[in-house]
């Protein structure tokens, strides 16, 4: 890794950060935040990789929040919206705690399977200048309101930009736009007195084991599992990249079905981009399925948590990471 690099790494059941010794752990807020047990915050252990420190966060039984927003109703998208104030505010208000120490990628807030609460991990880092977190809070909600437009912010009369110290007209022109939160003027407390203006922000970067470098923000998180239904062989594969290749030749694919001859060599592709995964059929002999439709060849369909896929006469479901 290079300098100043934070390296993720998750799977179905943690989430570790690795960082370089470019970047060394706050105690003092590693600490503090040891006591948010009860709270929407995830507080990591500590842990030593190669000679650098390592959080390691339990995810164990939740799901990405964008996987939640993409299936769930409206109200309940809203109520996890309205969370996400209250853990800023419960961070703020702890007196040691930044709120722009939270990780804020959608793929990386956390809700439990009730959709009840939600979670958001901190980042006990002495990192120096960092974004603040009003900018990466309007961001998210900016984020969460392209992909489901059918939403308003709950409590809000109506979207303000974020007020600035000099000029009302500059407010209304703001590019970032933020809903105000009325309800127990607990938004405008919050975000009294705050000018928001894009700057030169440190941003941490991750190196990829194939040797790019790109923004952390752009890591690929994976959003669902295929597990199959009853196969010769237990099937439990977590969809790890972007385009991800099933069939029966293990040379050429990602997922290798091999106890089934009605597989063909490349079966089908599964293609996760944006927050949504989709199946497409790679011109099999026997087709690919999603709940008993068939997939025209070199189409593609969607699919989320709970479809049912068969693959010429294997049968799998999708489940959330």
């Amino acid at each position: 890794m290079q300098k100043n690099d934070i390296r993720v790494i998750r799977d179905s059941q943690s989430m570790e950060y690795i960082l370089d010794s470019g970047y060394s752990i706050s105690m003092t807020e590693f600490k503090v935040v040891q006591g948010f047990t009860e709270s929407g915050v995830l507080c990591g252990v500590r842990a030593i990789h190669n000679g650098n420190d390592k959080l390691i966060f339990d995810i164990s039984g939740l799901n990405s929040l964008r996987v939640v927003i993409s299936i769930k109703e409206a109200s309940e998208v809203k109520n996890l919206s309205d969370k996400i104030m209250r853990i800023i505010e419960e961070v703020k208000n702890s007196g040691f705690l930044q709120a722009e120490h939270l990780d804020w990628n959608m793929n990386r807030i956390f809700v439990d399977k009730e959709c009840e609460n939600i979670y958001m991990i901190y980042l006990p880092l002495d990192i120096g200048l960092n974004e603040p977190w009003e900018l990466k809070y309007s961001r998210l909600m900016n984020e969460i309101y392209e992909m489901r437009p059918d939403l308003k912010y709950a409590g809000a009369e109506s979207e303000k930009s974020l007020p600035e110290e000099d000029s009302e007209e500059e407010n209304k022109n703001s590019d970032e736009n933020i809903s105000k939160k009325n309800k127990n003027g607990l938004f405008k407390k919050l975000f009294k007195n705050k000018t928001l203006k894009e700057a030169k922000y440190k941003k941490a970067v991750v190196e990829e084991s194939s040797g790019g470098t790109e923004l952390l923000d752009s890591i690929f998180i994976p959003l669902i599992v295929i597990s199959g239904i009853n196969t010769p062989k237990k099937i439990e594969a977590v969809i790890g990249k972007e385009e991800y290749i099933i069939g029966k030749n293990p040379e050429c694919t990602d997922l290798t079905i091999d106890f089934s001859k009605a597989i063909s060599n490349r079966h089908c592709c599964i293609i996760c981009k944006d927050g949504i995964s989709y199946i497409k059929d790679l011109k099999s002999t026997n087709g690919t399925f999603v709940n008993g439709v068939r997939v025209t060849n070199n189409d593609k369909k969607q699919i989320k948590a709970g479809d049912r896929i068969k693959l010429a006469n294997c049968e799998f479901v999708i489940k959330p990471v």
